[in-house]
């Protein structure tokens, strides 16, 4: 009986061991423990089992060992003690916390208790220390004050002001990983940082000018410095990189985002940093020049640059080599750096050498043409969001191994059709992300529709973003709603066949018709005769532009905005594709915070010729008649070659004012028809225009 009293009383006294305190959270699967904002002074008797305690937001005023008395026993490794209102902390405070490895003492106000705490520290084993958000505005000169086992010491978000040459080097020698960010340092000296430092981060520190010294006596301050965070401050130069990069040796990744007053990264500048893996220039705003050999760098491997404001590289000398000496990147993101004006030959010599790329992120860069992507034999995730992007060559892809993502997302993609892609592109990527792109639901996407029917599951944003732009009968809806029958999806000139079938068994129908007959050859026949006429007049020659002017574009095309998709799924295709010319359109190619009429002015002047496409939406716009008067006056200046008319669909009387009356009468417009023989003649006229 006895015994059975004593099992009892034991196993009893077990389970009370186990028990998780009131307003605490436990879990004795990972020895999780947290008393969040709990109201306790001291911490409470806890489960054996606790390795972690958070315990933040209760009042534990002054902090001794009798704080951790119920739990002197454990093996608590990790204790989270911020925001807990502490106003003194004992020498003996740890000491019986023999497995405590980190300690996180931030969001207090520790700005005269920075000594107490580094005493109370010194004797534990601790290898991580965060003071972070603390208040703290100085750091005691005392030698020795932190623990030889403190690897990583978090002093982030205080108000330091002023590192001496002693106070970290000399007080916490062992430190490897120091965080000085989000203070107001503005300036620092590498030389009162701890020479075994491998991680210092000091983004937001408000550090202006020039880098600091990376040598003493020619000799390096940082042997050890592997990753070196300077984001978000105030240099204006980094020159001294160039200078004393050898003096930072052991750099692997080196971060210079957001500096608002860097405004040029010159040659050469990070050739001296031997072992440079990562470079990141993020959100560079006021960036006005790279030069062609900023990126010399032997063992680069990922380059990150965005440039806030849309730069045009292309004025810069040397801008088709600035990847020339750094092949061995295997990644590169750029961001909303201007690519528009280079052609598919220039965007071939820029990108040729990088061989190894396996991801490449062009995101808004104005991209028409991506020919040169079949040139990175070992892609695996490519990234073209935002660009003007509306068709391609399937070849560039034949030879790419097995794709990991691909994102063509807020394109001009209207059509997609199977063969735009390899089949094994489509079967096998897991990751495919179109949204936002102006999709034409008609026969040309059919073969894009059946596959998202089957692996949906792969697109990135569907159905929510995925919506059709044309036509007009489906504006507005989203893709998957839109179920196409085999009827719809046959091409335009397969229902053509039968109607003529049609006409063709109405015309051997009755002697009586016979004049309806010949009426209804010479309307299909219209234009054939139209272009037999138009062969006659076009002897007749046409007025040249002046000779020996240098243009950007090779033309200017005003249309509504309505109108895009037709720019978008014929225009363009035809233009750009085939025949390589520069179109220089409003949403894609004007200026951004220019004023409206000083974009359209300043890109009529910089193209050979001017496309003025006429609907009745355009005859309405504002905008689109200050293009028509522009236009007219290139025609009044420079001849009635200088202009090219494309009539979309008839135009309304009450729509046609005075200007777009005289283009209409002094010039001879150009037809859009859906009729094969009818297009033929169309980009037969239009090309002849265009010479």
């Amino acid at each position: 009986m006895s015994f059975l009293l004593g099992m009892m009383f034991f196993l009893m006294y077990a389970a009370g061991e186990e028990l998780c305190p009131s307003k605490c959270e436990c879990n004795g699967t990972t020895g999780f423990v947290m008393c969040y904002s709990a109201g306790y002074k001291r911490v409470p008797q806890l489960p054996r089992y606790t390795k972690q305690l958070i315990f933040t937001g209760n009042n534990l005023g002054n902090v001794s060992s009798q704080t951790f008395k119920n739990v002197d026993t454990l093996k608590i490794t990790y204790l989270k003690l911020d925001t807990c209102n502490i106003t003194g902390v004992s020498s003996d405070a740890f000491l019986f916390l023999h497995s405590l490895e980190t300690l996180d003492l931030s969001r207090n106000n520790l700005r005269k208790l920075v000594k107490q705490v580094l005493k109370a520290v010194h004797v534990t084993n601790i290898t991580h220390l965060s003071l972070a958000n603390a208040m703290i505005t100085s750091i005691p000169n005392a030698s020795e004050m932190c623990p030889k086992t403190l690897k990583n010491l978090n002093l982030g978000n205080n108000r330091i002001w002023y590192l001496n040459t002693t106070s970290l080097k000399h007080g916490c020698p062992s430190v490897e990983n120091l965080t000085l960010s989000g203070n107001y340092l503005r300036k620092l000296n590498f030389t009162s940082i701890p020479e075994n430092v491998k991680s210092l981060q000091l983004h937001s520190t408000k550090l202006c000018q020039e880098l600091p010294v990376l040598c003493r006596n020619k000799q390096p301050i940082l042997r050890f410095l592997s990753h070196l965070d300077l984001s978000h401050n105030a240099f204006t130069s980094i020159d001294i990189l160039r200078q004393e990069g050898d003096c930072l040796p052991s750099l692997q990744t080196l971060i210079l985002d957001s500096n608002a007053y860097l405004i040029r990264i010159d040659t050469q500048v990070f050739s001296n940093l031997v072992l440079l893996r990562n470079l990141s220039l993020r959100q560079m705003n006021p960036l006005t020049k790279i030069d062609g050999n900023a990126f010399v760098s032997k063992t680069l491997e990922s380059l990150q640059l965005e440039i806030t404001e849309s730069k045009v590289i292309k004025n810069h000398p040397g801008s088709y080599h600035f990847f020339q000496n750094c092949s061995g990147l295997t990644r590169l993101s750029v961001k909303n750096l201007n690519l528009k004006a280079f052609n598919e030959n220039e965007l071939n010599l820029l990108f040729l050498p990088l061989v190894n790329l396996e991801e490449l992120e062009l995101i808004d860069c104005g991209l028409t043409q991506i020919g040169f992507v079949g040139k990175f034999p070992e892609l695996r995730r490519l990234n073209l969001h935002k660009n003007y992007i509306s068709y391609w060559d399937a070849n560039i892809f034949i030879h790419k191994r097995n794709f990991e993502h691909i994102d063509f997302s807020r394109n001009h993609i209207a059509m997609l059709k199977k063969s735009d892609f390899p089949d094994k592109i489509w079967r096998k990527t897991p990751s495919i992300d179109l949204h936002g792109n102006p999709f034409d639901c008609t026969y040309g996407l059919c073969g894009f529709r059946h596959w998202v029917s089957d692996n949906y599951n792969k697109l990135k944003g569907y159905p929510e973003q995925y919506f059709c732009e044309s036509p007009d009968n489906l504006k507005g809806i989203q893709l998957y709603s839109w179920s196409p029958t085999d009827e719809e999806c046959r091409k335009p000139e397969k229902q053509n066949n039968g109607s003529v079938l049609m006409e063709a068994g109405i015309i051997v129908g009755s002697v009586v018709v016979v004049a309806c007959i010949i009426g209804v050859v010479i309307y299909r026949k219209r234009w054939n005769i139209k272009h037999y006429i138009y062969l006659m007049r076009s002897r007749k020659g046409y007025e040249s532009l002046p000779d020996g002017e240098a243009y950007i574009y090779d033309a200017f095309v005003a249309y509504h905005y309505t109108d895009r998709p037709w720019i978008v799924s014929h225009l363009l295709p035809y233009l750009e594709s085939q025949k390589k010319l520069r179109l220089c359109l409003h949403e894609r190619d004007f200026i951004p915070g220019n004023f409206i009429a000083d974009n359209i002015l300043n890109n009529i002047e910089s193209s050979r010729k001017v496309i003025v496409v006429l609907s009745n939406n355009f005859a309405r716009s504002e905008w689109c008649q200050f293009e028509a008067t522009t236009a007219y006056r290139r025609v009044v200046s420079d001849g009635v070659s200088s202009v090219v008319l494309i009539l979309l669909e008839e135009i309304s009387a009450r729509n046609v004012n005075s200007v777009l009356g005289n283009l209409l009468q002094t010039m001879t417009y150009i037809d859009w028809t859906n009729k094969d023989a009818g297009r033929a003649l169309f980009w037969s006229r239009l090309d002849d225009s265009l010479k």
